[in-house]
């Protein structure tokens, strides 16, 4: 369509600027036509920064080299003649600019708010339907349980929720996720298992009448190119990691969101994890990995409840919007983010 246009376009003002003889011919007509869809694509392609920095002058000298080398203007006059028309060129790289600022093509679909936090809960720890979920609830905030069936002991329900309880977490408006089935490293398995792990905690969701997951937490933090390729294939929308560091929607890729753990009891950790509230401003989330508040199957990751509830105090205080991880698709295109964010595996791991 735009090649068309764009090649009617200077038909038309040739004819009705120099009249029928001075018009370029079709040929001439659909390179430059050609050029600009091109110009659109490549425009199209960059990142804002690059846009911003990438300079109209060169892009019209290299459509007078183009047409030099085809021979599509065999003569000076017909050379000056399309000088005339490179605003053409300008028309079409501003539609370009504007085009890649739409939703359809950029990672943001709005501005990510300042103060905007993820609250994430991993491995179905009982107390997070004894005593998270209420206070969730007390305090209007959003939350997402990632759920797996931890073994060797998932069956001792005084260390893990029931898939009764994980239905009633989803009846309270809390997302339930997939954290897999055993709590295996995605390094360990390759993508048919990956599948698997997957698709059972799907099926799960689903006889309970459950939505089917649209986010996934790593195991252990561990992450490796074909889980990516399994969650796309998914069709999941984020999956959260380690890192300790905010989000940045425009450097992070969907499937490799970094979060900070709020694991410990000291005015250390205390600290740490109030500073990191603060890093949600200038574009960027941030994402909370919490297991159990406390964690009886795995102590050496609890959360205090008394510094849980303070932390929720200061975000409720401060005025902080706190939502699940499914919730940042009003804010992110996911599939052009997939597209345009190169996955960078490094530090994505938290400590402690």
């Amino acid at each position: 369509m735009l090649r068309t246009l764009t090649k009617r376009f200077l038909s038309v003002n040739y004819l009705n600027k120099k009249g029928p003889r001075e018009a370029p011919g079709a040929a001439t007509a659909g390179l430059f036509a050609n050029w600009c869809v091109a110009a659109v694509y490549k425009l199209n392609h960059r990142t804002e920064q690059d846009r911003l920095s990438y300079k109209i002058t060169n892009v019209c000298s290299g459509v007078k080299r183009h047409f030099a080398r085809s021979g599509a203007a065999t003569s000076l006059s017909e050379m000056n003649k399309l000088n005339r028309y490179f605003y053409l060129l300008l028309i079409t790289a501003t539609m370009a600019s504007l085009w890649s600022c739409s939703a359809s093509n950029q990672v943001l679909r709005k501005p990510v708010p300042d103060k905007l936090v993820v609250l994430t809960f991993d491995d179905a720890s009982a107390s997070h339907a004894s005593y998270v979920a209420p206070l969730l609830k007390k305090h209007g905030f959003g939350g997402t349980f990632f759920v797996c069936e931890f073994p060797p002991d998932f069956e001792d329900k005084t260390k893990y929720m029931s898939w009764e309880q994980i239905q009633q977490l989803h009846q309270m408006g809390f997302e339930i996720a997939n954290h897999t089935r055993s709590h295996t490293h995605v390094t360990k398995m390759n993508k048919e298992r990956q599948a698997e792990e997957l698709q059972y905690i799907e099926a799960k969701c689903a006889e309970l009448g459950i939505p089917k997951p649209a986010t996934f937490a790593y195991p252990g933090y561990s992450t490796h190119p074909s889980a990516l390729e399994t969650l796309q294939e998914r069709g999941y929308l984020f999956a959260r990691a380690g890192g300790s560091r905010p989000y940045n929607p425009e450097t992070d890729h969907p499937y490799l969101i970094p979060s900070y753990s709020t694991t410990g009891s000291t005015p250390t950790d205390r600290q740490r994890v109030l500073s990191a509230l603060q890093e949600a401003k200038g574009g960027k989330v941030v994402v909370l990995t919490i297991h159990g508040v406390p964690d009886v199957a795995h102590d050496w990751v609890t959360t205090p409840p008394e510094l849980f509830e303070e932390y929720l105090q200061y975000l409720k205080d401060n005025n902080y919007k706190v939502v699940a991880l499914r919730d940042l698709k009003r804010y992110i295109n996911v599939e052009p983010a997939r597209g345009q964010v190169v996955p960078d595996y490094k530090h994505l791991k938290n400590t402690p």
